[in-house]
């Protein structure tokens, strides 16, 4: 487990393998490994033995799916790891609570998921799609029962956080495990566009603001020299 956990940098991760060295806890230890090597767990001032329960829980609320199971979502946290560190998005855009808030959503992003689709929910009126108004019932039930779990005081590994952090934390998973619906991916990517755009544009403006004319550096090389 430890030869396979410290390949976990690798584009060409295995996950399999690692499901099954550890006899079916993926998910859990991988989670672990990675929260701790990051610096997370010391950061936050997680427990480690009530965050190993938290993951262990959130393994074990997988069902065995063929495809939305939990050596999925390990392999979905691992593949957002090589993603997050190759593009330096840890630098340039996540802190450490959002660094904390993208991992955990990708644990729990398919969370309980029942092994059918969303338009099927919609279509046969099940239970989730009625509770959620038709909106991503899939990805809203992963966020909720996943919170739920940090209801019971001995799975609250974030307890720590203070409430502002709490707060920010929640949106965060929140916002990422909705945005899995894959009905929404153009509109993220066109926001993602244009707010990208319109920093590229501002930056562009500033540097001009900023840099002398070509009439005033003309100007000043045409001066005569004091004295």
């Amino acid at each position: 487990v430890e030869r396979l956990l410290a390949g976990v940098d690798a584009w060409h991760f295995d996950t399999w393998k690692l499901q099954e060295a550890t006899q079916g806890h993926a998910l859990s230890s991988l989670g672990f490994f990675i929260l701790q090597r990051e610096g997370l767990v010391k950061r936050f001032r997680l427990q480690p033995v009530k965050l190993a329960r938290l993951l262990r829980q959130v393994e074990c609320g997988y069902q065995d799916n063929p495809y939305h199971n939990s050596t999925h979502a390990a392999d979905v946290l691992q593949t957002l790891h090589v993603i997050i560190h190759a593009a330096q998005l840890n630098v340039h855009y996540l802190d450490p609570l959002g660094l904390l808030g993208a991992y955990y959503a990708a644990m729990v992003h398919d969370y309980a998921h029942p092994g059918l689709t969303g338009d099927f929910l919609v279509a046969t009126s099940n239970k989730l799609a009625v509770r959620y108004n038709d909106r991503s019932p899939l990805e809203n039930h992963h966020c909720a029962a996943s919170f739920a779990l940090l209801a019971r005081p001995e799975l609250d590994a974030f307890a720590p956080l203070s409430k502002t952090e709490r707060g920010a934390f929640r949106k965060q998973v929140i916002e990422l495990v909705l945005a899995t619906d894959m009905k929404q991916h153009f509109s993220i990517i066109s926001h993602f566009n244009t707010v990208h755009r319109l920093t590229s544009y501002s930056q562009q403006q500033a540097a001009a603001a900023l840099a002398p004319s070509a009439n005033l550096a003309r100007a000043v090389s045409l001066r005569p020299a004091p004295g």
